[in-house]
C-alpha cells in the first residue's frame, strides 16, 4: 500500500469509536470508586492505557505530532486529553477528540509501510 493511500473502513472506524466509548466508560468507573477532591494529572490514566488499551495510550503520548497540530492545537488536544482521562468532557469536547482519534488512526496507517 502507497504511502497517503490508507482508507479506514465502516467496521474499523466502529471498533475505534467502540474503544474510544468504551475506554472512557472504564475511565469513568475508575474515577467513581476511587474519587479525588480535584482532577489529577492523568498519570495513573496513562498507565492504564498503556497496558490495556495501548493505541489509545499512543494517541495520547504522540496525537499531536502525528495530527500536525500547531502550537495552540497541541494546547487544545492537550486540555481535551487531559478532560478525557479525568473523565470530565463535555460531549462536544468529546466528539472533538473522538474525530481526532480517528484522524489519528488514519494518519498512522498511512505512513506505516
Amino acid at each position: 500500500m502507497a504511502e497517503g493511500a490508507y482508507e479506514m473502513s465502516g467496521a474499523e472506524e466502529q471498533a475505534f469509536r467502540d474503544e474510544f466509548h468504551a475506554t472512557a466508560e472504564e475511565l469513568d468507573a475508575i474515577h467513581q470508586k476511587e474519587a479525588r477532591p480535584h482532577p489529577g494529572t492523568g498519570v495513573e490514566e496513562l498507565f492504564y492505557l498503556t497496558d490495556k488499551h495501548p493505541s489509545l495510550g499512543r494517541f495520547f503520548e504522540e496525537g499531536y505530532d502525528v495530527l500536525g497540530f500547531s502550537e495552540e492545537g497541541q494546547k487544545k488536544f492537550a486540555l481535551l486529553s487531559q478532560k478525557y482521562l479525568d473523565s470530565i468532557l463535555t460531549p462536544s469536547e468529546r466528539d472533538i477528540l473522538e474525530r481526532y482519534y480517528l484522524r489519528y488512526q488514519i494518519e498512522k496507517r498511512r505512513r506505516s509501510p
